[in-house]
């Protein structure tokens, strides 16, 4: 069976965000919605690291995945989740390291984290 290339990478991070919907809120929402809502972020952002500094590790366009500007714990509506602008498109490094915080957090604790390695060293 013939792929097009340039269709999966919409439907693999659409599809995940449609299971991560109906995992999250025991609901369905159609895989095309979630496919299109990804590809308006691919559109706006382009298909890499929403950082893309020295730490990604999707340095041949691996390892990408769906995170949300707003984490799933503090939206306040489930539509939410698969809303195109609190989407962003993350390498797994920064994934783990954004966790559960929104973007102005994880500012805030890198800059925290930063003078704390330079406390330890003495710098």
């Amino acid at each position: 069976k013939y792929v097009r290339r340039d269709f999966e990478v919409y439907e693999k991070l659409g599809t995940s965000l449609q299971q991560r919907f109906i995992t999250e809120y025991d609901d369905y929402v159609s895989r095309n919605v979630c496919i299109q809502n990804v590809s308006k972020v691919i559109l706006k952002y382009g298909y890499k690291c929403f950082f893309e500094d020295e730490y990604c590790d999707n340095r041949h366009l691996k390892n990408l995945t769906i995170d949300h500007i707003i984490p799933s714990s503090r939206m306040t509506d489930k539509y939410q989740i698969i809303d195109p602008n609190n989407l962003l498109i993350m390498c797994y490094e920064h994934n783990v390291l954004k966790n559960d915080l929104n973007l102005f957090e994880l500012k805030s604790t890198i800059k925290n984290m930063s003078k704390k390695i330079e406390l330890f060293y003495g710098s």
